[in-house]
């Protein structure tokens, strides 16, 4: 028998249209044996209308014994958000250990440079503009996964806490506690259909010397990636002239009816609602239908969302 080893180099490239971002195109290469050690090295970078990152990841499974993943990345995130230009240049590192099969912890350290530039937004008193600031913060995230599927999934939970602690100790400039928790299940209804609620939650309040979270820190809701019945971020407080500025918590929950209709294509129908923020707050709520190909979401149907958000 003759073994031969797999090519561990591969390239992909990907091209599609964003709602927000526009068009838009991802590259990523990634060797899975780094120099013949058994550590994976990745570069993933987007080009868009409206965003551009660029992303280095390495992650070596050896060096901190058999239960501990080593990893390390540095990256590069511009965004531009209705009212201000959002931008982030940091690197990283991070250890991450399974106590069960369903159940890992990570452990790690992050510093970057966080700014908002072209602000277009009265953020007020009680706000910081955005200015540049430098962030050196520890964190600690606890996953939960027995799913059956990831971009499919039919029974089974999911769930991520993150907690974030920037102290003046760590010599960042920005001193916070940012926790986000999000949690989802999924519960077979038949052959077809599924059952599916989502939560997800933030909150981030300054401490020490800090006396404001800056525009580029605080929670954003509304568009593609979050509650898709309102547009990038309309969904919270705003400004004299409608412009966001962000919230300082937020709760989303969803429950779906997911449905699988002929082929690849699924349809979905949704209830969602969201709480934003304890300054200012907002309620909004909408309804809406659509179709997707190949997804956990889409489909000839009818959803309903609301949404709460406040500074």
């Amino acid at each position: 028998m003759r073994v031969v080893e797999a090519d561990s180099l591969s390239l992909s490239l990907e091209t599609g249209y964003g709602a927000f971002e526009r068009t838009r195109v991802l590259v990523a290469l990634t060797e899975e044996n780094l120099a013949g050690t058994g550590r994976r090295l990745s570069f993933e970078g987007k080009l868009a209308e409206r965003a551009e990152s660029l992303r280095v990841f390495l992650t070596d499974p050896w060096t901190l014994g058999k239960k501990n993943v080593l990893g390390a990345t540095t990256f590069y995130d511009l965004r531009q958000e209705p009212g201000f230009d959002r931008k982030e240049l940091g690197t990283g590192v991070n250890v991450t250990r399974p106590f069960s099969k369903y159940f890992r912890n990570v452990f790690g350290y992050e510093y970057r440079i966080s700014d908002a530039d072209d602000v277009q937004v009265d953020t007020g008193s009680s706000i910081d503009d955005g200015a540049r600031t430098y962030v050196s913060a520890i964190y600690t995230t606890q996953i939960y996964d027995s799913r059956d599927s990831v971009f499919l999934p039919t029974r089974g939970a999911w769930a991520r806490v993150r907690t974030e602690l920037a102290p003046s100790e760590l010599f960042s400039h920005l001193n916070f506690v940012r926790v986000e928790g999000r949690a989802a299940s999924y519960h077979p209804l038949g052959a077809q259909t599924v059952l599916a609620w989502t939560v997800s939650t933030g909150l981030i309040f300054p401490i020490q010397d800090t006396v404001d979270i800056p525009l580029q820190e605080r929670f954003f809701n509304g568009g593609q990636n979050s509650v898709r019945s309102f547009r990038e971020s309309e969904l919270g407080p705003k400004d004299a002239d409608g412009t966001p500025v962000g919230g300082e918590t937020y709760t989303v929950a969803s429950i779906e009816l997911r449905r699988k209709l002929w082929g690849a294509s699924r349809g979905r129908c949704s209830w969602m609602r969201g709480t934003w923020g304890w300054r200012r707050a907002t309620i909004s709520t909408s309804a809406g239908c659509g179709t997707g190909w190949g997804r956990a979401c889409g489909g000839c149907c009818r959803s309903g969302r609301c949404g709460w958000i406040g500074g």
